[in-house]
């Protein structure tokens, strides 16, 4: 997956996929307290170890 910087960039900069994050992290207990952002760093860096 060649392009998966511009992805994870794409998804952070999105704002329906904030929306959604949201809303999803207010209904799960599990989710709560954790930022899209804190995932999609969390990605990054696992691509980043996987690309090595």
């Amino acid at each position: 997956m060649k392009e998966w910087k511009s992805i994870l960039t794409a998804i952070k900069s999105n704002e329906n996929m904030m929306k959604q994050w949201n809303t999803y992290s207010n209904t799960y207990e599990y989710a709560k307290g954790i930022t899209l952002e804190q995932i999609c760093d969390s990605v990054n860096d696992n691509f980043v170890e996987l690309s090595r």
